[in-house]
């Protein structure tokens, strides 16, 4: 995200959508059995599938500086597993935390780029999201962290991003952290979080183009604790076991395809 920025009057709009699955459990490196789990907390969770709607849009009022909001909207659900062996599932959907930065250019020549990410996240996504589970049935019951759509804080998010390009290839590498501030209403706040990433393309025509990626982040475990959430019960309601490392390797394909106008009488494609 903000990983280039634009020229004087250039507006741009963008969407994204992004599913990811989450399987199982871990203690660092080592997966972590169910039966592992339930010998230590009554429940456990399975499998997180999760998706992500990111509407955004860029706008420059000057060469150096382009502004950008991103509006992120969460749909999740969580299965999980008894010890006496039932199996039940909780699901939250929402508005997660709105982003707005400012990208300030430092370098722009020779095919050469560098800018200065400056954001805040504020806290429009929610952190009492409910439902029914069979310890709190018929009623419904505050989720856990991972479950909760938005943070409750308003957090900064400073970093900073190169790129390069030539005439069949670029390259760029991009770092942000994420650092909450205060505690929410709920008597706790996130982990920080660092994301380190690094990225080559290649280009073979004019309309095909492969890249890939490396990601690293890290961030730190919740801070304090939700007083409506008991962290005997699972893990993911233990303010301790919340932090976290991960490595992501992302291979990619674009294709692009450009409408032009004649200048005769009709239209014509191109790519």
């Amino acid at each position: 995200m903000g990983d280039h920025t634009h020229e004087h009057g250039e507006i741009m709009l963008s969407y994204r959508f992004m599913p990811m699955r989450m399987d199982g459990n871990r203690r660092g490196t080592d997966d972590v059995s169910p039966s592992d789990v339930l010998g230590q907390f009554p429940v456990t969770p399975l499998r997180m599938p999760m998706s992500m709607h990111m509407f955004g849009i860029m706008a420059a009022p000057s060469s150096r500086l382009t502004l950008m909001g991103m509006v992120p909207v969460l749909d999740a659900s969580m299965d999980h597993l008894t010890r006496a062996g039932a199996r039940f599932t909780t699901g939250s959907a929402g508005l997660g935390d709105v982003r707005v930065s400012g990208l300030v250019r430092l370098l722009n020549r020779n095919r050469r780029a560098m800018h200065l990410n400056l954001g805040i996240s504020l806290p429009t996504g929610s952190i009492d999201e409910m439902d029914v589970t069979p310890a709190s049935a018929p009623a419904a019951s505050i989720l856990p962290y991972p479950m909760q759509t938005g943070s409750g804080t308003v957090d900064l998010m400073p970093g900073a991003t190169i790129l390069g390009q030539s005439d069949d290839w670029s390259w760029g590498a991009q770092g942000v952290a994420t650092i909450r501030l205060g505690t929410n209403d709920r008597d706790y706040r996130l982990g920080h979080r660092g994301m380190g990433t690094g990225w080559v393309a290649r280009r073979f025509s004019r309309w095909l183009s492969a890249s890939a990626r490396l990601e690293g982040s890290a961030w730190g475990n919740v801070h304090g604790a939700d007083p409506a959430l008991n962290p005997r019960m699972v893990p993911t309601a233990d303010p301790l076991l919340r932090g976290g490392e991960r490595l992501d390797l992302g291979l990619g394909l674009n294709f692009e395809y450009r409408w032009v106008r004649s200048t005769g009488s009709g239209w014509r494609s191109s790519s």
